[in-house]
């Protein structure tokens, strides 16, 4: 019977650690352009746990501007995460995907958006 107590406490202080630690801003940077006119460009994450669920905004940063988009169904499964944010384009509303887990100071994770093939991954480390 201890064991068991054990091993439940265990189980809920990790998990409670794991979404306490996911709150706060993330950022993830690669350089993307033509040879010559690379620019940086980017993510960040700004992100707040309430249980299960999760809740921010998406700043997509580019060399010329930053735009905030709210998160939207926002989930936290002990170190996994999920969410999406949607933007409207001249090609009409485009949503993202994203999903992965919380490993020490890095959001390790896939992004995947509507109309385009192929998944991306990303490592974000905490902005401090």
């Amino acid at each position: 019977m201890k064991t068991l107590v054990a091993t439940l406490a265990f189980f809920l202080l990790t998990s409670a650690a794991l979404a306490d630690g996911i709150d706060g801003k993330w950022k993830f940077e690669h350089k993307a352009g033509k040879k010559g006119e690379e620019g940086l460009f980017g993510l960040l994450f700004d992100l707040k746990s309430s249980g299960s669920k999760l809740t921010g905004t998406v700043t997509i940063l580019t060399p010329m501007t930053a735009r905030d988009f709210p998160i939207e169904d926002g989930k936290l499964d002990g170190n996994q995460f999920s969410f999406s944010s949607s933007l409207e384009t001249s090609h009409g509303m485009v949503t993202t995907y994203y999903r992965g887990t919380l490993e020490d100071d890095t959001l390790k994770g896939t992004m995947k958006r509507t109309g385009v093939k192929h998944v991306e991954t990303f490592d974000a480390k905490r902005d401090q």
